[in-house]
C-alpha cells in the first residue's frame, strides 16, 4: 500500500488545486502537493505494528484524520479544505469513467476507498455506493465492503443489496460475492429484533437461487436466524440447487453434500417452512 497511498494523496492535492485554483499559484500548488507526496511516502508503513520500543507518533498514523492530512495549515491549506477536497474527489467517483483511468488513477481510486475504512469514515457512504452503482467503476468489490461495513441495517440498505445481488449482468461474480459476504456478516454478527433486520434476512431467502454465487454464505445466515430452517426441507431444495453446477469449487461441493446427507439421515420428515412477510426471522 506504499505507492497507492502516495498516488492517493497526490491526488487529493490535485483537487484541493481545481477547488480553489484563485488563490495559489501553479509553483504554490505544486509545491504542496509535492510535500504531501513526500510525507505520505514516508508515513506510508504506518499501519503496521511499531517494533517493540519503538515510539507511537500519532502525526505518522495514517488512521486518522490528522495523520492522514497532516497539521492544521499546509502552506496555507487547512485540515478542513484538504478534507473537502478528498470528499469531492470522492463525490467524482459515482460518474467517472474509471475504466479508461491510467494504471496510476485506478490505484488512486482504490487508495481513497481504502483509506475510508482505514478512517471509519460513515459520510463517504453514498459516495462508496455511488461508485458501486457506477457500471464503469472499477474496485467495486472493495467500494461495496466497505460502504456495507459502515451502514444501517435498512431497508435502504437492503435494497441495496438486493439490486447488486440480483444483477448477474453489470456485476462479476466476484463483486457480488463480497455483497454477500458484507451485509450477510452484518446480519450474524449484529442480530436486532426490528423489522428491517427481518426484512434483510428474508431478502436473503428470497434471492437464495439466483445462482450458487454466496451459497454458503446464505445458508449459514438462514440456518442462524430462521425458526426450523436447518432442518426443513426449503433447506434440501436449496442443496441440491447448489449441488446441480459441475464446475463448483470442491470445497463448496463437499460442504452442500454434507448438509444434503443431514438432512436425509435425520431419521425425521422434513416439513417445508413458509418464511412469510411478517415471521419466521429469530
Amino acid at each position: 500500500m506504499k505507492t497507492r497511498v502516495a498516488f492517493c494523496i497526490m491526488s487529493i492535492a490535485a483537487f484541493v488545486a481545481l477547488g480553489d485554483g484563485s488563490a495559489f499559484s501553479p509553483a504554490e500548488t505544486n509545491r504542496v502537493a509535492r510535500r504531501l507526496i513526500h510525507r505520505a511516502m514516508r508515513l506510508s508503513g504506518c499501519h503496521e505494528i511499531p517494533d517493540e520500543g519503538e515510539l507511537y507518533n500519532p502525526d505518522e498514523d495514517l488512521g486518522t484524520w490528522h495523520g492522514f492530512l497532516g497539521g492544521d495549515e499546509t502552506n496555507g491549506w487547512t485540515v478542513a479544505a484538504k478534507k473537502a477536497a478528498f470528499d469531492w474527489y470522492l463525490s467524482t467517483l459515482g460518474s467517472c469513467d474509471c475504466r479508461s483511468l491510467t494504471h496510476r488513477d485506478k490505484l488512486l481510486v482504490l487508495n481513497a476507498v481504502e483509506m475510508c475504512e482505514a478512517l471509519a469514515y460513515t459520510n463517504a457512504v453514498p459516495s462508496l455506493k455511488a461508485l458501486v452503482l457506477n457500471p464503469l467503476g472499477i474496485h467495486r468489490d472493495v467500494a461495496m465492503t466497505t460502504a456495507l461495513k459502515f451502514s444501517p441495517i435498512d431497508d435502504t440498505t437492503t435494497q441495496f443489496v438486493e439490486s447488486m445481488l440480483t444483477n448477474t449482468v453489470q456485476y462479476t461474480a466476484g463483486e457480488r460475492l463480497a455483497c454477500y459476504w458484507g451485509y450477510a456478516r452484518r446480519l450474524r454478527d449484529e442480530f436486532e429484533t426490528g423489522d428491517a433486520y427481518g426484512r434483510a434476512v428474508r431478502m436473503f431467502y428470497r434471492n437464495r437461487l439466483v445462482d450458487w454465487i454466496g451459497g454458503m454464505t446464505v445458508d449459514r445466515l438462514l440456518s442462524e436466524r430462521i425458526d426450523g430452517y436447518v432442518i426443513s426441507s426449503n433447506r434440501l431444495d436449496t442443496a441440491l440447487f447448489m449441488l446441480a453446477p459441475t464446475n463448483t469449487r470442491p470445497q463448496f461441493v463437499e460442504y452442500f453434500t454434507t448438509v444434503t446427507n443431514q438432512l436425509l439421515s435425520s431419521g425425521q420428515p422434513l416439513q417445508w417452512i413458509n418464511v412469510g412477510a411478517s415471521g419466521n426471522c429469530r
